[in-house]
């Protein structure tokens, strides 16, 4: 597989797949087998996320139908971090810190992409920001419930507001495209081949008319 192929989407199925795994199997009363699935995602996670730094730092850029697919950079640290709670028992401890330090890391770096993300059209691709800032929103309800901070119910309200409002939105938006054809897009257009002439153009024709 070439590395410009690559892109964020490749840690759905891996990183997320295994940390996903790990939560559940936690509430699931099963510490042991939330422990290899942790480690499964975290392995996936420190592979493919350097290699994706790498291909996102030093090539090309993704093309446009990618683009929204940045989004799901936030996910690995905010899925980490719940994993790590239901198997540490919801406590903050040096590990939680590390992964949240690490996930605000990346809602700032979304923060840098907020103009680009406005410019974009609207692509299936779009949906890539559900499941990611579900996971950050989620993430940070539970570290709320954690802190317990002053007013921390209406903060929690905010996000779960927020994450609803987000996902409401892009459901809406794919509903009205599908319903006006324009969700998917369609064929490009047949590319011009330089040097050559256009029918009944060029020199030949053009001295067959004088």
């Amino acid at each position: 597989m070439k590395v410009d192929s690559l892109y964020p989407g490749y840690f759905l199925p891996t990183v997320a797949g295994g940390l996903l795994a790990s939560y559940c199997a936690s509430v699931a009363g099963q510490p042991v087998l939330a422990s290899v699935m942790f480690g499964l995602g975290l392995i996936c996670w420190f592979i493919l996320g350097s290699i994706m730094l790498a291909r996102l730092f030093a090539r090309p850029s993704l093309p446009t139908p990618l683009l929204p697919t940045l989004a799901i950079e936030v996910a690995p640290a905010a899925i980490a971090g719940l994993a790590w709670f239901r198997l540490r028992g919801e406590q903050i401890d040096t590990v939680a810190a590390i992964l949240g330090g690490y996930g605000l890391l990346m809602v700032l770096a979304q923060v840098r992409l907020f103009p680009t993300y406005v410019r974009l059209p609207f692509m299936p691709s779009t949906w890539s920001f559900t499941f990611s800032w579900a996971a950050v929103a989620t993430a940070g309800i539970a570290w709320l419930e954690a802190l317990r901070p002053p007013a921390y119910p209406v903060w929690q309200y905010a996000l779960l507001a927020a994450i609803t409002l987000l996902i409401g939105s892009i459901a809406t938006r794919t509903i009205v495209a599908l319903a006006t054809g324009r969700l998917w897009p369609g064929p490009a257009p047949a590319p011009v081949t330089a040097g050559r002439p256009l029918p009944g153009r060029g020199p030949a024709r053009d001295g067959a008319r004088r």
